[in-house]
């Protein structure tokens, strides 16, 4: 509880006056009276045709799957999209995906490399996901590309020595992953390719 003290406002919301706590889970009561928990009220998608799919209960019919190590469920563009970490045997989740109602269908995926951000409780740390991600997607509309073809061709070099494109002209190239072996391959690089000789302080 830790996160309400001394901020009264968060507290009026999680709290009712006569003491209950609101935790935010979403779920449902079986005709037998088992309470089942499916997600939480804050991360619930609602799709544009009225739709609502708590992703962590998608997130859950994976957990026994050996061929995936983490899932994140998501709404981007309208439809439900999971990126997934696999173990990478064998990254295919189509059995599962079949027979989930076609709403719930996980229509795109993406694999990561890197396993995500945990809590101290082990879960995925789904705000600091998509907070990196906004982050991540403001930089990237901030990138200014090539603007002619001198820039074009030093642009397609300093890709090829960083191996990625998440950069543009005014992006510091050793902020961008370059080190000083790339910039030797960078430097002989463009000197194969280039009509001039260039140094690194020209670059």
């Amino acid at each position: 509880m830790m996160g309400y003290y001394k901020d009264p406002e968060n507290t009026a919301e999680a709290i009712t006056d006569d003491g209950w706590l609101c935790t935010g889970d979403i779920g449902y009561v079986d005709d037998e009276g088992f309470l089942y928990l499916t997600g939480r009220k804050k991360n619930l998608i609602i799709l544009s045709n009225g739709e609502n799919v708590a992703p962590e209960q998608i997130e859950n019919m994976f957990t026994d799957e050996a061929i995936i190590e983490d899932i994140l469920v998501f709404e981007e563009n309208d439809t439900i999209t999971a990126e997934i970490y696999p173990n990478f045997k064998y990254a295919e989740a189509s059995d599962i995906n079949q027979k989930l109602p076609t709403f719930k269908r996980i229509l795109n995926y993406r694999m990561r490399r890197d396993p995500f951000e945990k809590t101290t409780s082990k879960k995925i740390n789904r705000s600091n996901y998509f907070s990196q991600k906004k982050l991540e997607e403001e930089q990237r509309a901030k990138i200014v590309m090539p603007q002619n073809e001198l820039q074009q061709k030093i642009y397609d070099s300093v890709a090829a020595v960083l191996g990625h494109q998440n950069f543009g002209i005014t992006t510091d190239f050793y902020r961008a992953g370059m080190d000083s072996m790339g910039s030797v391959m960078l430097l002989t690089d463009l000197a194969d390719n280039m009509d001039f000789s260039i140094t690194l302080d020209d670059l």
